[in-house]
């Protein structure tokens, strides 16, 4: 029955390009010979699903496909992210509106304590000693 079979190869190709059209603008294009290559190791897609077996066989193949391209993409994005806050910080330019804004402002201390407080003119002075509480007292808050 030749005449059948060219008939169901015209259906075949029109399926093919709407499906092709469908996803064209999808991250995962839609290969015809996978998908075909699928359908001959999986016949009960056929039983399962009807003419809607081609769709569904596309989507099964490209479902690891799309998930590589999204997990490299989400990487992508948290090292631009990085990136750019590490710039921020370096040239304090909108790092004050993300929290980052004071984190080379204080003097550097060697014993690692910041903000650097003489701690000998702590014990001297009670008026710097007050200050110096408040001021912790308003960092801590």
């Amino acid at each position: 029955s030749p005449f059948y079979q060219a008939d169901a190869e015209v259906k075949r190709e029109k399926l093919y390009k709407g499906l092709e059209e469908k996803y064209k603008d999808y991250p995962v294009k839609f290969d015809r010979n996978k998908v075909q290559e699928f359908l001959n190791n999986n016949p009960d897609y056929f039983t399962k699903y009807g003419i809607n077996a081609y769709e569904n066989a596309y989507h099964d193949i490209s479902t690891e496909d799309y998930s590589e391209i999204r997990a490299k993409e989400k990487e992508e994005i948290k090292e631009q992210i990085r990136k750019e806050v590490e710039e921020e910080i370096r040239t304090k330019g909108q790092a004050g509106n993300m929290g980052f804004g004071d984190l080379g402002s204080q003097p550097i201390n060697p014993t690692g304590k910041a903000p650097f407080y003489d701690e000998q003119r702590m014990e001297d002075d009670p008026e710097y000693r007050d200050q110096v509480i408040a001021d912790m007292e308003r960092r801590n808050k």
